[in-house]
């Protein structure tokens, strides 16, 4: 990690984009180390292995991430806001970005020639996606997660856990890898969340 890293003007990059896009952002500041321990629990990777981060904005994820990786190329973040990979590039320039959205999952493994992708931990908003976004998300993460043991890992705010949306995007995955674990809630972030966890 770039040691001149500045959380706070990180912090208020990503504000401003929140507000700019609240609905791709879905939150108004970064997620909580504590937040970020609790999406890579129990994540371990073989040499082999690959994980992709969906929308890691300013990187309090990838930092978590980054540190159950044993080589760089293990890892694929997808980040729809280009003003986010500049960050992410400066942060983290060992670590591999790409400018686009989680619906072409797909074809980005095929760019970077990775096989075996073991995780996807995700930030993205489901609660406020569209509907046709979702469906799209889901049928890439269905495509590339097709390894016995794999995981896909999200969290959904406590205050929009019972959005339509949000119930939607639960019952479509749920319909595909089978009913999820859901963590106890997170007070500690802000705003509380739930960690939800799929396993093929």
């Amino acid at each position: 990690m770039n040691p001149r890293f500045n959380k706070l003007d990180h912090t208020l990059q990503f504000f401003r984009a929140s507000l700019k896009n609240p609905l791709m952002i879905g939150a108004v500041l970064p997620s909580s180390k504590r937040l970020a321990n609790a999406m890579v629990k129990n994540l371990t990777l073989s040499a082999d292995d690959s994980v992709i981060e969906f929308g890691p904005g300013t990187g309090s994820l990838t930092d978590a991430i980054a540190k159950t990786l044993s080589n760089d190329s293990q890892y694929l973040g997808i980040e729809l806001e280009e003003k986010f990979i500049f960050l992410l590039k400066q942060r983290f320039p060992e670590l591999f970005f790409k400018h686009g959205s989680a619906e072409n999952t797909q074809h980005y493994c095929d760019e970077m020639n990775m096989l075996s992708v073991k995780a996807i931990i995700s930030a993205l908003p489901f609660a406020s996606l569209p509907k046709d976004v979702q469906m799209r998300i889901i049928h890439s993460i269905e495509k590339v997660l097709v390894k016995p043991g794999s995981m896909f890992r999200t969290f959904q705010y406590a205050h929009a856990y019972k959005f339509p949306n949000a119930i939607n995007f639960r019952e479509r995955m749920n319909h595909i890898f089978g009913p999820c674990h859901r963590s106890p809630l997170l007070v500690a972030n802000v705003p509380p969340a739930y960690v939800l966890t799929w396993n093929r």
